[in-house]
């Protein structure tokens, strides 16, 4: 069994910043957008006709896709709280601390500075974390 002619599969190519956004209008056949306000689809857009222009291709002829996330429930409360917690991890990350962080935490406390939860809940460890580290209290 065979497609004879096969389809032209079109390349999305997932970007944001301005240089893959280029990248796309040169050599794709659509940019993929990630939870982009109006603004930023313009914006998106006029990056997209940059690349496109660079080599002499029809800016209206890439596609701009977007995904955006939604939840559904009965309950609009529900739906709301659901929504806000995945924005919440697609914003700031869902780590997980890799070996060396483990044994940072593990080391501070064998020296004395207490368990994880006093660790996360004490000020004075807040003082003396630095602060590229202070997303790890968060974590424990």
């Amino acid at each position: 069994m065979s497609i004879n002619p096969l389809p032209k599969t079109p390349v999305y190519l997932g970007a944001l910043g301005p240089k893959m956004l280029q990248l796309a209008g040169e050599l794709a056949d659509g940019a993929a957008l990630n939870w982009c306000a109006p603004e930023q689809v313009a914006w998106s857009r006029d990056r997209i006709a940059e690349g496109a222009e660079k080599v002499g291709r029809d800016p209206s002829e890439i596609k701009v896709s977007e995904y955006i996330r939604i939840c559904v429930d009965e309950d609009e409360d529900r739906a709301r709280i659901a929504l806000a917690k995945a924005t919440m991890q697609y914003a700031l990350g869902a780590t997980v601390p890799t070996e060396k962080e483990r044994s940072l935490v593990t080391g501070l406390i064998s020296k004395g500075w207490g368990s994880p939860q006093s660790l996360q809940n004490s000020t004075k460890c807040g003082r003396r974390v630095p602060p590229e580290m202070k997303w790890l209290m968060h974590s424990l």
